[in-house]
């Protein structure tokens, strides 16, 4: 064995020196040196008495107890790594300390002073506790990018970058916040369910740029349909492939056919239908094709009824039918109201 410098061999034959002489005494003071050694031994393994051993831990010079891989003095770091640590009782860490890697929490877990655990059984729990708030706070590299505080009746999750707060749940994102009051609920497939922003409530679509006099629920599909409330001009509105913008213009959403209806509050109980078409992203003008007023008039491609005029059906000039329907309909050619039955039979009711 090697203790220090020394180096021995074979112990056998010190045993058969005589008694009183150097070499005995000398062999006395090895065997005591062993003895020494040993308990030395005992006490780092297991033991909890014996000698000064019980308040210091001696380390070999690779850095590991006795051999222990768990347990090792890095001491080009000057730090104790521990691989597996399991505390029985209360681990205390300092104020300034760090812990670095993976925290795992087993049941009953407390981190923090005054804090009482509502343990349930089987659950691991890790309770982070003050006299009258709970704080976490979270950081990387040093910066304080946010914390999650709960002050005994609310909690509060703070993101103190200019990023998202995100809730996943089997791994899949269900809910996201993002700055400037933008929240969005996920379908838990990689798909939008719906977007609530500055602009309005879009569903199954992020809401385009409306007015800001409008608050729109708008809901997304092949051709994106939408609902309007216009706050200031007392008025609602449902959109069809289409939007009002910031511009006062009407932006079609996808390509074609659009439509409009509109429920005038400031005039009373007037109701207007109108009809366009455009391209994606453009602006076009909408049509009114029918409009029932305030006063009972049925404008049909007219927006303003005669005057005096109450409970009436108007009709603008229209083109001629060149074709039979079941049943027969009925028209203003060149100011004259005509009628065309079902045998292609034209007859003028009414002279312009």
């Amino acid at each position: 064995m090697a203790i220090g410098q020394l180096k021995f061999k074979d112990m056998s034959n010190l045993s058969t020196l005589p008694k009183g002489d150097s070499a005995w005494l000398l062999r006395k003071a090895i065997q005591r040196v062993m003895q020494q050694v040993s308990v030395l031994e005992t006490n780092i393994g297991a033991s909890t008495t014996g000698n000064s051993a019980n308040s210091q831990v001696i380390f070999n010079d690779d850095g590991t107890l006795r051999g222990d891989p768990d347990l090792i003095f890095n001491t080009a770091l000057n730090k104790l790594v521990v691989t597996n640590l399991e505390a029985t009782a209360a681990l205390t860490v300092g104020t300034t300390a760090t812990i670095i890697g993976v925290l795992t929490a087993g049941t009953n877990s407390i981190i923090g002073t005054g804090s009482t655990q509502n343990a349930a059984a089987g659950r691991g729990n890790l309770t982070i506790g003050g006299t009258s708030s709970a704080i976490l706070n979270l950081s990387i590299n040093g910066a304080d990018t946010g914390y999650i505080i709960h002050d005994g009746t609310n909690i509060t999750l703070n993101n103190r970058t200019n990023g998202y707060v995100e809730f996943f749940a089997n791994g899949l994102a269900q809910h996201r916040i993002e700055p400037l009051g933008i929240f969005t609920w996920y379908d838990g497939a990689g798909g939008t369910r719906m977007t609530l922003n500055s602009t309005g409530l879009g569903v199954g679509v992020t809401p385009s740029a409306w007015a800001t006099n409008r608050r729109p629920l708008q809901i997304g599909g092949l051709a994106s349909g939408a609902v309007a409330l216009n706050g200031t001009a007392g008025s609602g509105e449902i959109f069809f492939n289409s939007f009002f913008n910031a511009s006062s213009q009407n932006i079609c959403v996808v390509t074609g056919g659009t439509g409009k209806y509109d429920f005038n509050v400031s005039t009373v109980g007037c109701h207007t239908w109108s009809i366009g078409t455009g391209t994606a992203g453009n602006s076009f003008t909408f049509t009114p094709a029918m409009t029932l007023d305030a006063s009972g008039n049925l404008l049909v491609g007219l927006t303003a009824a005669g005057t005096t005029a109450a409970k009436t059906i108007q009709i603008a000039n229209g083109t001629a039918p060149t074709a039979n329907v079941t049943g027969g309909q009925l028209y203003v050619e060149a100011g004259a109201l005509k009628y065309r039955g079902s045998s292609g039979t034209i007859t003028t009711l009414a002279n312009a």
